[in-house]
């Protein structure tokens, strides 16, 4: 299995991380990675798991925090729960653990050595300091965690050029799945979302664009008018401009029309008669745009 096809991107970051990875695969290394949520830790987990030689195809078992927390833990270190040999654990967000339960992946990681090698992949949104200082990791925790190899993963508002492959990934996929044809992509469309501060990161990046395959009516694909916004798309058309990518007007136009009519709508309470003189239309041509663009009037939301 290639890494390049599990983890997508081609900024200086990502070049970086899968360097990181492949440092990590050496020598069954235990691997803490840091990040915010949604930047796709849980993937990076497989990924070590997936390409490390002679690890069991078999033998990766994710525990979230609320599965640790509800007994799975003790199952674990108890053997109740086996893990094949050259199998990864993957706990996540270990400082959503009580002390009691961190206790017990003291107690995992003691046991391991005496039953067989398993690598223990942990997850943490902050930095280790940050967490012990605040008091959400123990001390005794910590200090074993320092002996783990430190993988930083960044924020995806930090890495836009990986943007275009996680689209593309994305975009490809939900057609598939829906057994749909293919959705074009237009620059512009790219540029605003390159441009957009993705607080939920790669998984945020990826509802969006499956629910845009969902709602897209034509071959194009139209981004969910929650997403858009006025400002970032005019300064993708700058964008595109100014460095001479092409990009389709008809689309542009009618994105950033779509997204003012929804901010006036909202503005006015979905009043279609100021709604209308703010626009300087009429009621009659309103209503007509309203129809064009799917856009739910006040009498549709009541």
């Amino acid at each position: 299995m290639k890494l390049s096809n599990i983890i997508l991107g081609e900024s200086d970051s990502t070049k970086k991380l899968l360097r990181q990875i492949r440092k990590a695969c050496e020598g069954n290394k235990d691997v803490l990675l840091v990040g915010e949520r949604g930047v796709g830790k849980s993937t990076i987990a497989y990924a070590i798991h997936a390409i490390t030689k002679g690890s069991h195809p078999k033998g990766f078992l994710m525990m979230g925090s609320v599965s640790a927390t509800n007994g799975e833990l003790r199952k674990l270190v108890s053997g109740e729960i086996r893990v094949p040999k050259g199998g990864t654990v993957l706990i996540e967000e270990i400082e959503a653990l009580g002390f009691l339960s961190q206790l017990q992946i003291l107690k995992f990681l003691d046991e391991r050595k005496s039953r067989m090698r398993t690598r223990a992949v942990f997850t943490m949104t902050e930095k280790l300091e940050s967490l012990v200082h605040r008091g959400k990791v123990s001390p005794a925790l910590a200090e074993r965690l320092k002996e783990f190899y430190t993988v930083d993963v960044l924020p995806l508002r930090e890495r836009p050029e990986d943007v275009p492959d996680l689209v593309s990934h994305f975009l490809k996929r939900a057609c598939q799945d829906l057994e749909i044809r293919p959705k074009a992509l237009d620059t512009n469309t790219l540029e605003f979302l390159m441009n957009r501060d993705w607080k939920e990161n790669i998984r945020e990046l990826k509802a969006v664009v499956e629910k845009a395959v969902l709602t897209s009516q034509g071959e194009m694909l139209a981004l969910p008018e929650e997403v858009l916004d006025e400002v970032g798309q005019v300064q993708g058309i700058l964008a595109n401009l100014s460095d001479r990518r092409r990009f389709s007007l008809d689309t542009v136009l009618e994105n950033l029309e779509r997204t003012i009519i929804q901010r006036t709508l909202e503005k006015f309470e979905y009043n279609q008669t100021r709604v209308a003189e703010m626009l300087g239309v009429t009621e009659a041509n309103l209503r007509y745009r309203l129809k064009k663009f799917a856009i739910l009037s006040s009498r549709s939301r009541l």
